[in-house]
């Protein structure tokens, strides 16, 4: 069995655009796997692939991907740099909106080496905090996230109509 320390993450570059948007197809089934009113749109990966060059570039963006071999991506996050709307102290924080390791890689470290690369990029911005949201049907993220000190802040609920 393959460790996260056989893992080396970094910065996505451009030359990842193809992999990391196949694993994040990957990320999006099974969000919608784990609640059926997430629906990938038609045109999702046209607009991430759109979006990715511009990712990259930008200070208030990262891109980080977990690479195994140099070959293979095995997990990847994304966040960005936030501040709560200005009614509220502005305080500058990391949102994490994304972060997905590839299930035969799950348990090996690898989620814990992603995120320590988002603090780190955090502290360099002066973020005072990461905010991230984990789907409610998701109780292996929930307990992943929790284990990580992460603590609930705001329910969002929905109402069909």
């Amino acid at each position: 069995m393959q460790r996260a320390n056989e893992v080396r993450v970094r910065a996505a570059r451009e030359n990842d655009r193809d992999r990391f948007a196949a694993l994040w197809i990957d990320f999006l089934r099974e969000q919608c796997a784990l609640d059926p009113r997430l629906v990938i749109s038609e045109d999702a990966l046209e607009r991430w692939k759109n979006d990715f060059p511009e990712w990259i570039g930008a200070n208030v963006h990262g891109l980080f991907v977990a690479e195994h071999d140099e070959a293979e991506l095995v997990g990847f996050a994304s966040v960005q740099l936030w501040y709560p709307p200005p009614i509220y102290d502005q305080v500058l924080e990391a949102h994490l909106d994304e972060l997905f390791v590839a299930p035969e890689w799950r348990r090996r470290g690898v989620a814990s080496r992603l995120l320590e690369r988002v603090r780190e990029w955090a502290v360099q911005r002066e973020a005072r905090r990461i905010r991230l949201g984990v789907l409610d049907s998701n109780k292996t993220g929930l307990t992943f996230w929790q284990s990580r000190g992460a603590r609930p802040f705001i329910s969002t609920m929905l109402i069909d109509v």
